[in-house]
């Protein structure tokens, strides 16, 4: 199996925002969080993760490394919400984050299922480093018999 090529360079989420990210072809949305994230910046990355999906045709696997985020603010969580790209992912990774940081994204990913019963549902994983959340990538590959 050839490996995708490992694109290092990270772009500016936008303008002014402390977050990067970069795309892996076939389907990898990779998120750098940096400080705390807005409306703007969660408003930005959606809006990425739909124009990715469009453009390649293909489900994504979004994953971030949050080991240097800050807060979600207020805006930004009500944005996730309202807004749901999870039909256009196979799988949400996070890396990087302290106990405290998986507990509240459980918690908020919970809290989405009863406040939005009918909101498409992908799971949402926690790995320790980018080469897990690579492997599970790879994995889940392997058990959808490499049609991703």
């Amino acid at each position: 199996m050839v490996k995708p090529e490992v694109r290092e360079e990270w772009l500016p989420l936008r303008e002014g925002s402390p977050h990067r990210y970069r795309f892996e072809e076939p389907d990898i949305f990779f998120v750098g969080d940096v400080g705390d994230v807005t409306g703007a910046d969660m408003a930005c990355m959606f809006d990425m993760v739909e124009e990715l999906a469009a453009r390649t045709g293909r489900r994504l696997f979004w994953i971030s490394d949050i080991s240097r985020l800050g807060r979600v603010t207020e805006e930004a969580g009500k944005l996730s919400v309202e807004r749901d790209v999870k039909s256009l992912l196979h799988a949400t990774i996070l890396y990087g984050g302290s106990f405290r940081q998986r507990l509240l994204a459980n918690m908020v990913a919970k809290a989405l299922l009863l406040l939005k019963p009918n909101r498409s549902k992908r799971p949402l994983y926690f790995c320790a480093t980018e080469a897990e959340a690579r492997a599970l990538v790879e994995e889940m590959r392997r058990k959808e018999g490499g049609s991703s």
